[in-house]
């Protein structure tokens, strides 16, 4: 099963790497990690390009967009339209999957493939990042 993940982004230049380290972490990697940039004023959106190449050598295809007159609400969207793959998850950049995270969203949907969604433990900080288990 092959998965899209689709990650909104303003103005997140000094988190963006924590999260790509921990996306490239995965004991398995989703083919395809959609970053919409929400029209930041900062360098995340040329961050997202310094990434593409890190991340084709893995096997993943990344791809930077602009939602430049949407909200996060609307960035999201222009990412599942994007999407090659039926299986879209959805994370914010201040998340931080933990080890295993992706191959278990795959796990879950290869068992009951009549799910149309699933969600998980939420750990939420305000002065820490997300941790997804």
């Amino acid at each position: 099963m092959k998965l899209s993940i689709v990650v909104p982004a303003k103005n997140e230049e000094s988190i963006i790497d924590d999260f790509f380290d921990a996306i490239l972490q995965q004991d398995e990697l989703p083919e395809e990690l959609i970053v919409v940039d929400n029209n930041s004023r900062d360098r995340t959106y040329q961050m997202i390009f310094d990434r593409v190449e890190q991340f084709a050598k893995r096997g993943v295809q990344l791809i930077p967009m602009e939602c430049l007159h949407g909200n996060q609400i609307e960035a999201r969207q222009m990412g599942f339209g994007t999407a090659k793959y039926d299986l879209i998850a959805t994370l914010d950049m201040d998340s931080r999957p933990i080890a295993g995270w992706v191959r278990k969203v795959k796990e879950v949907f290869e068992e009951d493939p009549t799910l149309v969604g699933a969600g998980g433990r939420l750990i939420y900080n305000h002065r820490l990042p997300h941790f997804i288990h």
